[in-house]
């Protein structure tokens, strides 16, 4: 799974949930301004963080272990 991939599942979490993004970005630890940054692709994570909106993202059922 590509960081894109990653990017698509959290605007389809967001969509469906109306959860706020900086709610997600204080979710993994991340300043809401660079999460911003990373989801229109701006910036790109390194594996730490991108585990992280993996984790974020199974335990919320938007994924499941085997297909992260």
């Amino acid at each position: 799974m590509n960081q894109d991939d990653l990017r698509e599942l959290i605007f389809q979490y967001v969509e469906k949930t109306g959860m706020k993004k900086k709610f997600i970005a204080q979710s993994i630890g991340e300043n809401p301004n660079n999460f911003s940054r990373w989801l229109t692709g701006k910036r790109n994570y390194g594996p730490e963080r991108e585990q992280q909106i993996i984790d974020f993202l199974i335990e919320r059922g938007m994924l499941n272990a085997e297909s992260s």
